[in-house]
């Protein structure tokens, strides 16, 4: 076996590259000696787990925003509505209340990730004519269990008195907003919203405690426990009338064009120009609503209504195409009987208040009461085990007069399920019978059978014949058989 032949030269170059690839490598796992080889030759799979700096949690809201939403968090309207809160006051040493208590549970939550401390300060900074902070300096309570109560660090209450108002009295002061700007759909720039709309006015009333409550009305695509969010609408509560009627007043519901008398240079009154923002008083909003749940529940019936009518005249033409050979129930209602009707018109009869556990043989004896001098008056009784009503198919119409107009007079009722005779009891419901006619009683026969149709339009023109007429027919059929 040879060796392949190398030049000299070839030969100590690729050695040197070697040797400096060998030293770069030991120098590299010498420094590193926890950096497995795989990663000294590149394997980007094999990196150690290395820590990065954490990144700091960027304030979720403005100073002023903060003092907003604290403000909202402690209005009259939210000491009224909150029952829980106001025992919190009442506990509470000189009127104040925990600031960690209101972060997790005011406004939805929306604050509850909110630092404490960022919080307290922007609260010193932007409420301090209205908000007080103090500095809880106590140590932590400890409770039985041995498990700490964080109070937080920071206590907080109102420095105005509180106004007690009625449920009326802050109905009367509640809108109802629409068409808000886009750059204010949250609950800080609704409010910074209606504060900048409010400037007009001049009252010695606090600019935080002018809004009372922002709410947000629930979407119909929202998830049970989803937090509202602002879709362009939204309750507004204000603690001063006169603040309601100039809201009402520069910005009504049926506004088409700019008021003159609105500052047209702030940019948030050029917005709201803009997008078309109206308000409407509570009392209005809750008429219009029923308004449109009353019409809603009209056009759903009346779809329904036609629906059901559609559906009941497609059932119609396929039974007509499927059985061309069989004659179906003409467009227009038979009121006459003639060997050419398709059913006995006037001969059904709907009843209701029947026990629910009778037969169709209890119901034969019963109706039969009504034709004793009438024989042959009840053809069938179509009922259907359970149900309180059934359909008689009578004879003629005479015979379903004489039927109507006996239950009618006798009020009967069945005691139970095998009562044949029938009762005068006040507490049971009467029965009581309807004469079927129509387009009710044509659908009804349309589902008989065609051979069944027939017999009963024969034997009621049987029944209906003449009774000299009936005997002559007689001798001839006798006559013909000899």
């Amino acid at each position: 076996m040879s060796l392949p032949f190398i030049p000299r030269n070839v030969a100590t170059k690729s050695k040197k590259i070697q040797s400096t690839k060998d030293r770069e490598l030991n120098i590299s796992s010498a420094c590193s000696p926890r950096i497995p080889l795989s990663i000294a030759k590149g394997k980007e799979q094999d990196k150690p787990d290395i820590d990065e700096p954490a990144v700091l949690n960027k304030s979720s809201f403005s100073d002023k925003e903060y003092a907003s939403l604290i403000s909202l968090a402690l209005s009259d309207f939210a000491l009224f509505s909150d029952p829980d809160l106001r025992r919190k006051i009442d506990e509470g040493e000189d009127g104040f209340v925990s600031l960690l208590h209101i972060l997790k549970h005011a406004l939805h939550g929306i604050l509850i990730s909110e630092s404490e401390t960022t919080v307290a300060k922007a609260l010193r900074s932007e409420a301090t004519d209205s908000i007080e902070v103090r500095m809880v300096f106590s140590g932590p309570s400890w409770s039985a269990q041995g498990l700490s109560k964080n109070k937080g660090m920071f206590e907080v209450r109102r420095k105005d008195p509180q106004n007690t108002f009625t449920r009326e009295n802050w109905k009367e002061r509640t809108l109802y907003l629409e068409n808000i700007p886009v750059q204010y759909v949250s609950l800080p720039g609704v409010f910074h919203f209606i504060q900048v709309l409010l400037t007009k006015t001049t009252n010695t009333i606090a600019s935080f405690n002018r809004i009372q409550s922002i709410s947000f009305p629930p979407h119909h695509l929202d998830k049970p426990g989803d937090i509202p969010k602002c879709k362009g609408f939204a309750l507004l509560t204000l603690l001063d009338v006169e603040d309601v009627q100039q809201l009402l007043r520069e910005w009504p519901w049926t506004l088409v064009v700019f008021a003159t008398n609105v500052k047209p240079a702030i940019s948030e009154f050029q917005e709201a120009t803009k997008f078309g923002f109206r308000a409407l008083s509570k009392t209005r909003w809750d008429e219009m609503k029923d308004e449109y749940l009353a019409y809603r529940a009209r056009l759903v019936k009346e779809i329904v209504s036609y629906e059901d009518e559609m559906a009941a005249h497609a059932a119609t033409k396929r039974r007509r195409s499927h059985s061309p050979a069989i004659s179906s129930v003409p467009d227009t209602v038979e009121t006459t009987l003639a060997s050419s009707s398709l059913f006995p018109p006037n001969c059904l009869v709907f009843v209701r208040n029947l026990h629910c556990e009778t037969n169709k043989t209890t119901l034969r004896a019963l109706f039969s009461k009504a034709f004793t001098s009438l024989p042959d008056g009840l053809d069938y009784v179509d009922f259907t085990k359970g149900m309180d009503s059934c359909y008689l198919r009578i004879a003629t119409p005479e015979h379903a007069r004489a039927l109507t107009d006996y239950f009618t007079q006798a009020k009967m009722a069945q005691t139970n399920g095998l009562d044949s005779e029938g009762s005068r009891d006040a507490e049971t419901k009467a029965i009581t019978m309807e004469t079927m006619g129509g387009r009710r009683e044509e659908i009804y026969w349309e589902k008989v059978p065609p051979k069944v149709r027939r017999e009963a339009v024969d034997k009621a023109l049987l029944l209906l014949e003449p009774e000299t007429t009936r005997k002559d027919e007689g001798r001839q059929k006798r006559a013909r058989r000899r």
